[in-house]
């Protein structure tokens, strides 16, 4: 078991690593990340009992709206409410179609 540690610890870091999953900034990560914090003052998200973030309504951020970082998909769920993909993906969960939304491109 040490031994996978020490090979885990040595492991070339993951290049998104030094980047904030939030606002894809490098120097900080998620769990400092300024913006986020502008964002969760503004109600733009909120947390659940796990901690993790979420929409104002209490959902996640759907992975059909496109964006880089978490900043961006928020940024674009206004808009994606009403667009034919998000539509067509939110049908096919009602009728129980558990489908990546990737197929659906």
């Amino acid at each position: 078991m040490t031994q996978t540690i020490v090979t885990a610890m040595n492991a070339q870091p993951n290049p998104m690593s030094d980047k904030c999953n939030f606002c894809g900034t490098i120097g900080h990560y998620i769990g400092r990340c300024p913006v986020m914090e502008g964002y969760k003052t503004d109600g733009r998200f909120q947390r659940n009992a796990e901690l993790k973030i979420s929409l104002p309504r209490g959902g996640f951020v759907p992975r059909v709206i496109v964006g880089n970082t978490l900043a961006e998909k928020i940024d674009k769920w206004p808009s994606a409410l009403h667009s034919p993909m998000y539509t067509a993906w939110t049908l096919l969960r009602l009728l129980g179609l558990h489908i990546s939304p990737h197929r659906l491109l």
